[in-house]
Formats: C-alpha cells, structure tokens, sequence
C-alpha cells in the first residue's frame, strides 16, 4: 500500500506541476510549482511497469534505511549541466567548478547530486572531489540545483545550493534544503550544512509550505572598501502565507561578515510587496564596494523589466528599484505563449546577467546588463537574441538596448548569455546559438563574442568554440528533459576568456562540462577550437615538449581508465594536417612520440581524441 501510495502520489505531483500556470490566480503558489518543476529529477508516472516499482523500492530500501544509514553503492553514470566557476584570487591556478550531476538511472540511485571538480594548474588537469552535496542521507533526494561559487578574500571557497528531499514517505512531503558548503583547500574537501530549510510539504498540494528560496546568487567583496570581505548571497523568496492575501515574492539578500562560520537565514528585503513578479538575483560589486543586483520583475504581470538596485553601504539599505530595460517574456508577459526553442521549450529564461568593469581604464565603473528575449515590446522574426546595455552613472540611466549576436537571420535563436568584465575592461559574453541550423533548429553551438572598443562596445568579435554542435532535440534524452539547465560560466585574466558550459556533442542525451582558453587578440580562431578541456577527472595532459618544437614532441598523457586515443593536429584555418590512432585501449600515464614533416612555422591545435572525450592544446611549429 505504502509503495502504491508514493507513485501515485508523485506522479500526481508531476501531472499538477506540468499544467499550465496562470499566474493572475495565486501567483505565489504558481510560481512555487514552476520553481518545483524546475528542479524536480526524480519522474515517474503510471505507466511505468509494476517490476520497475519494485526495483526502485527494493533498491532504495536495501541501500538506506530509516535510520539514516549511508549510500553504498552507487556508480551508475550521469550528465553534468547547469554549472559555475571560481577562479582563486590569490592563486589564479585554482579553478573549481561546480555543477549538477544527474542520475541516468533514477529509479534506483539518487536522482540528482552536486559534482565538484577542482584544478591546480590553470585547468590543465582536473581532478573530481568525493563531495557530492548530499548531507541528509536519511533522505531521498528528488531534486534541486542552482550550485554557485565564489572565493572569499581569505582564499575559502563557498558553494551555495539547492536541494529537494521527501522527508516525510508516509505523508509523502517534501522539504526544500539550501546548503552552505566551505571549503579551505581549493575545492578538493567540503564541509556543508543547511543553510535554509522549509516546512514539510505536501508534493501536490504545497499544503504545509511557508516559503520557497530559489536562484540564489553570491558575490565576494574584494575591494579596499570598509565592507572588503563581506560575502553577499542574493535571491528570490516565495512567501506562501496562510490567507490568499498573505502571499509576496521578494529579492532578498543575506550576508555573510568576516570571522562569521556559515550564513544565517536573516534577510534584507530589497523590493517592495506592489511587484506581482520578482525572479533571477545577479550581483555585482564595484571597486568602492557598492552592491549591485539585477533582477527581473512586472508590477501588473503584464509587462516584464529587467531592474537593478544598489546598495552603498554593505547591505544594510538599498535604493528604489531602478528600470533597466523592457523585454518581452515567453509564457510571462500578457497574451504571449512559451517559446518553441527545440531543447528549452520549457526552460526558456532571461538569464539576466549584470557585470561590473573595475578596471583602471575609460569606462571604470561602467554597469553592463544582459539577457536573452525575442524582442523587446514583441516578438521579432530574428527569434531569440542576446541583449546588452549598459550604464555610466551607476543604474540611474541606460543605454538602449543593443543585440549582440551578429546573424540577423530569421528564426535564429540565441540564448542563455553569460557576461563578465576582465581586469582590462573588456566585456565578454558567451551564449547557446542555433544560426547554423534555422530549418530545423536542432543543432546549437557555443559562442564567444567580446569587443577590445571599450569605450562603445560593438562585439564585432563573435565566433563558435565548439568545433561539433549539440543536437537539442536529444539534449534532455537521458535527464528527463533537464538538459543543460539555464546557467554556464565565463571566467578571465586580462589577456584570455576561459568559459565554461555544458555541451551535448554527443548527442546521446548525455552532457559534459567543457572549458577553453581563448585570448583576447581580436583574431576569431575558426577552428572553434583554441585551447579546449574536457572538465574530467579521467584524462589529462600533463607535458606536451619541445614547445615550441621542430615538429618532433612527445605528449604526456594521463588516463585513469582504459580509452583508445588518436591525435589531430590542425592549422588555424582548420585544416587537418596530421593523424595518429591508437587502436589498443591504454591506461596510465603514456608518452606519446610524434613526427609532422613538412610543416610550416605558426600556431597549430593539436586534439587529443578519447573515449570520454577531446583536450585540445596549442603547438608552435619553429624550423
């Protein structure tokens, strides 16, 4: 009876949760519900075969028990979407990233988990850490996300992140986690603890529900400011309240001060009760220490703005929100439907992104803002662009909105940008974009684009890092339809780009994490490849020398499982010169002799091909 009670009980869940919302009746609780679809993993419905139940309650019932006994066996494979990175500011050699892991086989292992890689040496290599964001092992985890990180001014690193947990199987409830994990070396150990907890829930209903905290987002004050060392953790709070009148939504911070061990869950309220939507938190500092957060939000649920407000003195108090820029919202804005865009019909967001330049140049202290939208009163022919603006008098006006993919073609849908400023001032976004495939709209590459005009930017450098594209139609194959989330990352030195984000080349269903390190010379690399790893724990190369060479090099290879390797070398017009294949699987570390005659002196990408992927690096030939 028990195990009847808990499908039905969750596949009514997930029936409710998929219809459609209308957000003019109970909008607090919709958006619970929307929030809830969003990071619910675990799917299951009645129609799955009577056998399958019983795999999935023998399985979970012989691995943890009532009393809270552990995991113990769980390798099953899975994808690795909606990933962040931090770069350490005093060792710009530690790079860690952290993302969502989510379980092929979800009716036997936990159906999502936190991954955490780290790198010493600038992302050459990457090693996986044993933290895998799961606390409460008494619990079964369904669902969560939104893992971010961010460096403090000591060195310690700090991953907020979401998770859901049925805490009640008999009453089958649910509870929604909000972890703070530190760690002290790197990312190599974590120690986590709850940050936020919600009241049980009913999964259907939301009876018992008192709040819901989502998209949180955190910010690390480097400055020589008064406030230099504050961490400000930023995001929406869904009050359910116990009459319909009860109910808000609010941007909200929290801080964390120095010498403090965790954060605490004491807000201050950043936008007044009158919005009727609030969602997506993006902060930013400036070289003065003054707090800036970007939001979404619509005071009549008919338009919808991008906003920002400040605050000037660490926290404590904030200014009116302040009007960015209109955009147009699929399924939000009045009489509008959801977007059609193959792969995220059903996670179609803004993405908004606000970034800070603190460099020492002309445009210091320029705001920049960014989103993804298809229009800005309508929908435009072009589908789905990636919007820029940008203020110089800290938020109060802005420029008009401009749209920085390059294709105008119709039907060519851009999404899910990410911005950063470097050290030099020059804005870098990189984004999903689906130009070379406007027939179908399957296939998706991942693109840079970053203007060295500072002054008036103009992005008139844009080109694809993937050398493959990821087909969307199968990008959610093997993660219930999740694929690749809605967030990836981009960090920078003065002189290089190194983005990150989540790729599908394979077109299976599964995702990997992918990385590479692009420099800021103007030159497009149309190759698509300058310098790309795979984020993976399972291959790296460690040496490639002589380099510079004569076009004899020995490559150091390091595989912790067996793989059958081949090498390409390439021109920077993409063309192949050279090609080596292993056919015999190989493990360990393995030195690989190789031999190009007749080359040419200049800059060539050797890829390093494997089962669990491709590492490409930069060779110069010399003669």
């Amino acid at each position: 009876m028990l195990k009847k009670l808990f499908i039905l009980s969750f596949s009514f869940l997930l029936v409710i949760i998929s219809h459609s919302i209308l957000f003019s009746q109970f909008p607090v609780k919709n958006l619970i519900k929307r929030a809830l679809k969003e990071k619910s993993f675990l799917k299951l419905n009645q129609n799955f075969q009577q056998e399958k139940y019983n795999t999935f309650y023998n399985k979970k019932y012989s691995y943890r028990s009532p009393f809270g006994e552990k995991l113990v066996y769980d390798n099953e494979k899975g994808s690795e979407s909606e990933l962040f990175v931090a770069i350490n500011p005093l060792d710009s050699n530690n790079i860690v990233v952290s993302s969502i892991h989510f379980s092929y086989n979800q009716l036997t292992d936990q159906p999502m988990s936190i991954s955490t890689y780290y790198s010493k040496d600038f992302g050459n290599s990457w090693q996986k850490s044993n933290f895998n964001g799961i606390v409460h092992d008494e619990f079964l985890t369904v669902g969560g996300g939104d893992p971010v990180l961010v460096f403090d001014a000591d060195g310690n690193l700090h991953l907020t992140y979401i998770l859901l947990a049925l805490t009640d199987l008999i009453n089958f409830k649910a509870t929604e986690f909000i972890y703070h994990a530190i760690s002290k070396d790197g990312g190599e150990t974590w120690n986590s603890k709850p940050y936020f907890k919600s009241s049980k829930f009913s999964t259907s209903s939301l009876e018992g529900i008192d709040r819901f905290l989502d998209k949180q987002w955190m910010v690390s004050d480097l400055t020589g400011s008064s406030y230099h060392g504050n961490v400000y953790l930023g995001y929406v709070d869904f009050f359910a309240g116990d009459t319909i009148l009860d109910p808000s939504m609010n941007i909200k911070i929290d801080i964390l001060h120095p010498g403090d061990t965790s954060f605490v869950y004491n807000p201050v309220k950043l936008t007044p009760d009158s919005f009727k939507f609030v969602q997506f938190t993006s902060v930013d500092l400036d070289r003065e220490g003054n707090l800036y957060i970007g939001f979404v939000g619509s005071l009549d649920s008919i338009d919808y703005y991008f906003y920002n407000i400040v605050s000037t003195d660490g926290g404590e108090t904030f200014s009116n929100p302040r009007k960015i820029s209109k955009f147009y919202y699929p399924g939000f804005t009045f009489g509008s439907t959801k977007s059609n865009i193959i792969g995220i019909q059903d996670r179609y967001f803004p993405s908004p992104y606000i970034a800070l330049d603190n460099s020492e140049g002309s445009s210091s202290g320029r705001i920049y803002a960014t989103w993804t939208a298809p229009g800005i009163d309508t929908v435009e022919i072009t589908g789905s662009d990636i919007y820029l603006c940008y203020s110089d008098d800290k938020g109060l006006n802005w420029t008009d909105p401009i749209i920085v993919n390059n294709d105008s073609l119709k039907n060519s849908d851009q999404f899910y940008s990410n911005l950063i400023v470097n050290s030099n001032g020059i804005p870098i976004l990189c984004f999903y974009d689906k130009r070379q495939d406007t027939i179908n709209n399957y296939n998706a590459d991942y693109y840079i684009a970053y203007s060295l005009n500072t002054e008036n930017p103009e992005f008139n450098v844009q080109y694809p890092l993937t050398s493959q594209s990821s087909d969307f139609s199968k990008i959610g194959n093997k993660t219930q339809g999740f694929g690749i989330g809605e967030y990836n990352k981009t960090i920078s030195t003065g002189n290089f780009a190194i983005p990150f984000w989540s790729d599908g080349r394979k077109n299976t269903g599964d995702v990997n994490i992918y990385m590479a390190l692009i420099p800021l010379d103007g030159n497009e690399y149309t190759t698509g490849i300058y310098e790309i790893n795979l984020v993976s724990d399972k291959i790296s190369v460690s040496d490639i020398y002589p380099n510079p060479t004569n076009g004899n090099f020995s490559v150091k290879v390091n595989l912790k499982e067996a793989s059958k390797l081949s090498f390409d070398l390439f021109d920077l017009n993409g063309k192949k010169i050279f090609y080596k294949k292993y056919d015999n699987p190989l493990n360990g570390t393995q030195i690989f002799n190789l031999k190009v005659n007749n080359i040419k002196k200049g800059i060539y990408i050797l890829k390093i091909n494997s089962d669990f992927g491709f590492i490409s690096k930069k060779i110069e030939i010399i003669k």
